[in-house]
């Protein structure tokens, strides 16, 4: 299956929300100006290739001691990874006790879960794994293995 980023639209909370408060008025306009407003109030979509390129060169440029030979510190990516993964953890933990509300754990769990992609996607970009690859290969394992059986 193909997927066709065009199709999908990514948007800012803010204005998913007042395109939500605005429902009348813009279920009253043309498919041309719903059109319009979505197209302006679109987030750049990035493909991973491109995140990883981001994220090479400011790793590069910010924390020059963790590359060696050019090459990204395999140890400094998986205990970022853990890391952040375990601040994940703590977000969840501090909003079942009550210190946050659901909207401040899907900001901070926002936020955390992108530094944890960073780190994954450097991750790939060290080890040469195509993530498209990989996910294929899984995904077929898991459906034979998870998936609907046959007779």
């Amino acid at each position: 299956m193909n997927i066709d980023p065009a199709e999908y639209v990514v948007m800012k909370k803010s204005d998913l929300e007042a395109l939500y408060a605005n429902a009348d008025v813009i279920a009253a306009t043309t498919p041309i100006d719903r059109d319009k407003w979505i197209e302006e109030h679109r987030l750049p979509l990035m493909t991973i290739p491109e995140f990883q390129k981001d994220m090479v060169d400011m790793t590069h440029r910010w924390f020059p001691e963790v590359v060696r030979d050019g090459t990204i510190d395999l140890n400094m990516l998986v205990y970022g990874i853990c890391g952040e993964a375990g601040e994940i953890a703590e977000e969840m933990k501090k909003f079942i006790r009550g210190s946050r509300t659901q909207e401040q754990l899907i900001e901070r769990l926002g936020d955390e879960s992108v530094d944890c992609f960073h780190y994954i996607a450097l991750l790939w970009v060290v080890l040469g794994i195509d993530p498209g690859v990989v996910y294929k290969k899984l995904t077929e394992a898991n459906e034979k293995r998870f998936g609907p059986k046959e007779g």
